[in-house]
């Protein structure tokens, strides 16, 4: 993997004339789609980075069963990727959790198997992350293939409320409920509750001080807390709508799409147990997982 030099003056780097080596791990955990992740490995491949900027690959593979294992299996070995077969599925925030701590970094990349980034994705993401010394997270504007905006590339912190507004449809009312509009691509960085969770740049120190990823979320949600707890520790979520990144959207849940409905709605009970509980009222807290319930026997008697 030969990663080539960056030169061209975009993002801005540090003044200083010989920038720190900072270490960037690139994680991809992989369930099945073989095809996306051979691609998204090759938009890695293809970075142009900063000399100062050295980059690594983890892939994990959460007992794929499409021949994604063999494909691994079958690479180069060499020190700038670093390979993790499981034989049983994991999680994803265990699996992130494991690659994170297979060897150092300044910063961690987590990117969906599903994604595609474009050759100066990360150098720009970095050079944002330098900016801002209180950013313990960055993310992307991620796009549909089509090149839309992708729902919930910038958005809110979940409450029953908004939940419940989104889920329904009553945004077309005038109701706010968890997905924002598009913003102008001009601003590089906007602060912000939550982020797509397909493609994010966190600063290594924030990711040691909140310990990781929450190994309770097994699929789904793990982002929202891993977005709290940033937060609650100091350090801020930026949203960077200049980068845009493809995601094609729910392709190792093709597979299990019936186990990823129960993971959601499991995950959904626990952020709300987690974060939101104690500032609901009775009522609240008996109406919730009542909606969420029902919410997912729907899904599962409509195959969807």
């Amino acid at each position: 993997m030969a990663w080539q030099s960056w030169s061209n003056g975009q993002p801005v780097e540090s003044v200083s004339a010989e920038p720190t080596v900072q270490d960037c791990l690139v994680v991809v955990v992989s369930f099945n789609g073989l095809n996306w992740l051979q691609r998204c490995v090759a938009s890695v491949e293809s970075q142009i980075v900063p000399k100062h900027l050295r980059l690594r690959l983890c892939i994990v593979d959460n007992a794929s069963e499409d021949g994604s294992r063999e494909w691994l299996q079958s690479l180069p070995g060499r020190k700038d990727l670093n390979l993790i077969i499981n034989q049983t599925n994991e999680g994803f925030a265990t699996a992130c959790n494991r690659a994170a701590r297979s060897q150092n970094h300044d910063l961690l990349v987590l990117l969906n198997p599903d994604c595609l980034l474009s050759e100066q994705g990360i150098a720009m993401l970095a050079g944002w992350m330098a900016s801002e010394s209180r950013a313990g997270l960055l993310a992307p504007r991620v796009d549909n293939l089509d090149g839309s905006e992708q729902r919930g590339s910038r958005r809110r912190l979940p409450t029953p409320g908004r939940a419940m507004i989104t889920a329904l449809g009553l945004q077309r009312l005038g109701l706010q409920g968890v997905n924002l509009k598009p913003v102008s691509s001009s601003e590089s960085m906007i602060e912000a509750e939550a982020v797509s969770g397909a493609v994010m740049m966190i600063r290594s120190e924030c990711w040691t001080q909140i310990n990781g990823m929450d190994e309770h979320y097994f699929l789904h949600c793990e982002d929202l807390d891993l977005f709290i707890r940033i937060r609650q520790a100091g350090w801020k979520v930026f949203y960077c709508p200049q980068l845009r990144v493809a995601h094609a959207k729910g392709v190792s849940q093709q597979w299990c799409s019936q186990a990823s409905a129960a993971h959601k709605y499991q995950s959904m009970l626990r952020f709300f147990e987690q974060h939101l509980s104690a500032r609901c009222g009775p009522l609240t807290r008996w109406i919730w997982p009542r909606f969420l319930a029902l919410r997912y026997w729907l899904q599962q008697r409509l195959g969807r």
